[in-house]
């Protein structure tokens, strides 16, 4: 689905002849002359003059603070009736994509990146509850991040030189490795009885989900180093669509992008799950 179609679905000084006499030595008196306020300059600059353009580096900066408090928002509205669910959040956040189209123009990189990370938020905590992946709405949110993507990609090859995008031996690594540890530790501390109570559910909640930003923290931060743009992507969405695809969500998961990525890199598309 195209970005736009989504996204529109969803929301003069005067003379005196005074200089021509002799001076007196009398009281000045005030000005005739108009006097210029600081307003009235300020509105004969150009637009340019009075503001500073962003730096695609700021703009990054800002996007991804906008979207680390969209996403602390939205985790506040779970409820165990499933009332707020992986919709929700990939809705969302395909809101963000037009902050990354308009970024494009001044640094694909940075674009690219932020693509990514809004993929990464969009479905939530899907491990809260049975009923948090959703009702099958994250389709069109999914896709129209991924047409998004794969936009990026074509821009990004054709900048490419002297086969740049692929000389870097790629191997499919298992990135759930930057996922934490907490969850499964809480687990162990709590055997051989496991979660009992309110309190100890509050407990494996949070550190579930402190688990899942040091993922996303890693990820975050791997990608602004990285010299195999491509490979990495591929490792991280991959890994991605097939967690979540336990919950069902993994189909349209940048399953165009991952394609593209696999071509890259000279590997046939990672299976996400048994069948496909």
């Amino acid at each position: 689905m195209d970005i736009r179609n989504y996204l529109k679905r969803s929301h003069s000084d005067s003379s005196s002849d005074e200089s021509q006499t002799p001076p007196r030595k009398v009281a000045k008196s005030a000005s005739t002359k108009p006097r210029t306020t600081a307003k009235a300059t300020a509105a004969k600059k150009p637009a340019a003059q009075k503001a500073k353009a962003k730096s695609p580096n700021r703009t990054y900066d800002e996007a991804i603070k906008s979207i680390d408090k969209t996403y602390a928002e939205f985790l506040k509205k779970y409820k165990p009736n499933g009332s707020w669910t992986a919709d929700e959040f990939s809705a969302g956040f395909a809101r963000f994509l037009p902050m990354a189209q308009n970024l494009k123009d001044e640094s694909l990189p940075l674009a690219f990146n932020l693509i990514l990370d809004i993929g990464e938020h969009s479905y939530g905590d899907v491990d809260y509850g049975a009923k948090t992946c959703g009702y099958g709405d994250t389709d069109e949110p999914f896709q129209a991040m991924d047409n998004a993507l794969l936009e990026i990609i074509e821009s990004r090859l054709e900048d490419c030189t002297d086969n740049d995008c692929n000389d870097v031996a790629f191997i499919l690594s298992p990135t759930t490795d930057d996922m934490g540890t907490s969850q499964d530790e809480l687990r162990e501390a709590l055997k051989p009885k496991g979660i009992r109570n309110k309190s100890q559910f509050l407990m494996n909640d949070r550190a579930r989900r402190g688990d899942q930003q040091l993922l996303m923290t890693r990820r975050r931060t791997r990608r602004m180093d990285t010299v195999d743009w491509a490979g990495n992507a591929l490792n991280d969405l991959s890994e991605t669509r097939r967690r979540i695809d336990s919950w069902g969500l993994g189909e349209h998961y940048f399953a165009k992008s991952i394609a593209k990525l696999s071509a890259i890199k000279g590997i046939d598309v990672p299976r996400y799950n048994d069948y496909h």
